[in-house]
């Protein structure tokens, strides 16, 4: 999981890595949070990470993973275009419950009868 706000005085535990972006003019966070999430850089942590029951990784495993790093306009353009992706997706998910209760309700409706044959 990635999350982009500064929680003021939060504690992490040992099994939690916190980065922190120093210069906003060179890594967006959004950028950064969707690269975290996209198959090329999953792909290396799952390679790097280390356990048996918990996997993790060690700071310098991670310091070795390789991520692109585009001109901040072009990462600003990348995180623009997934928001509105993400957004688009969100208004998808909410139709498409609707539909699925509009369904169960009319189905409901029209599969329900007055006089009933047979039963006892």
């Amino acid at each position: 999981a990635t999350a982009i706000e500064d929680i003021e005085g939060a504690v992490y535990s040992y099994h939690i890595m916190r980065l922190r972006i120093y210069d906003k003019e060179v890594l967006h966070p959004e950028y950064l949070a969707y690269l975290f999430s996209s198959d090329t850089v999953r792909k290396q942590i799952r390679i790097k990470a280390q356990g048996i029951t918990r996997f993790g990784l060690t700071l310098p495993r991670w310091k070795s993973i390789q991520i692109p790093v585009p001109p901040l306009s072009v990462q600003q353009e990348i995180v623009r275009i997934l928001d509105k992706f993400t957004q688009l997706e969100a208004e998808l998910e909410a139709e498409l419950d609707c539909r699925k209760r509009q369904f169960e309700y009319y189905r409901d409706k029209l599969l329900t009868f007055n006089e009933v044959v047979g039963g006892g």
